[in-house]
């Protein structure tokens, strides 16, 4: 799971970390209460937004921060996804990036939409505010859910928007397939380089990246 706030003087730190504070064991409480992974993510999610909202009232100075979550959950074969916001996530599987979520963003909007092209949205600097966010707002947000066939080969990539902004599409694919091969697969080692390459890159967001394979994850 993954987190990136937004909101100034540090309320945008104060809402990831309250998102991602209790989410695992409201995923753990869902599923003991018999539900899917799906239901269990979705749940955990707009819990989490409570939270926000409550820490929000707590603090004046923090009213109107928000965060953006994305968290997935493996089983033997099955990967499930819950999105809210910019941050993404992608499998990589014989070499090929593919990216499973979609920015819930003005600019991705516009995307679907046919008024702009993919490649334009791409280059585009600002995509433009969220259109969904945990928090900000009282009315709670869909948190999305997709699920993908998982193998025992995949790699999976999380990441916040520093990192997809600075490469996306092939750029990405063709770095992180780059640095794995030059770590030997170290998925500490490829996780710190996707970070360098943003920077290199001249992101000047912070990028948080988080990398697993069914039995090694990495940040």
């Amino acid at each position: 799971m993954l987190a990136d706030g937004m909101g100034g003087a540090g309320a945008g730190e104060v809402a990831s970390e309250t998102v991602l504070s209790g989410f695992s064991g409201d995923v753990r409480a869902g599923l003991d209460a018999g539900m899917t992974p799906a239901e269990s993510l979705v749940r955990a999610g707009v819990q989490a937004h409570a939270r926000v909202l409550a820490a929000a009232r707590a603090q004046p100075e923090c009213l109107g921060m928000g965060s953006t979550l994305v968290a997935a959950m493996l089983t033997e074969r099955t990967l499930t996804v819950a999105h809210v916001g910019d941050s993404r996530a992608y499998v990589m599987r014989d070499g090929v990036l593919t990216r499973l979520t979609e920015d819930h963003s003005v600019m991705q909007e516009l995307v679907q939409a046919g008024r702009i092209s993919a490649a334009r949205g791409r280059r585009n600097v600002s995509k433009g505010p969220l259109t969904r966010a945990l928090g900000v707002t009282d009315l709670a947000p869909v948190v999305q859910v997709c699920e993908a066939d998982w193998q025992s080969n995949d790699l999976l990539l999380l990441c916040t928007d520093g990192l997809s902004d600075a490469l996306d599409g092939d750029e990405l694919g063709c770095a992180l397939e780059s640095l794995l091969n030059a770590t030997h697969h170290d998925l500490n080692l490829t996780a710190q380089g996707l970070v360098t390459a943003a920077l290199s890159a001249g992101c000047r967001d912070n990028v948080t990246v988080l990398i697993t394979t069914a039995l090694h994850p990495a940040r």
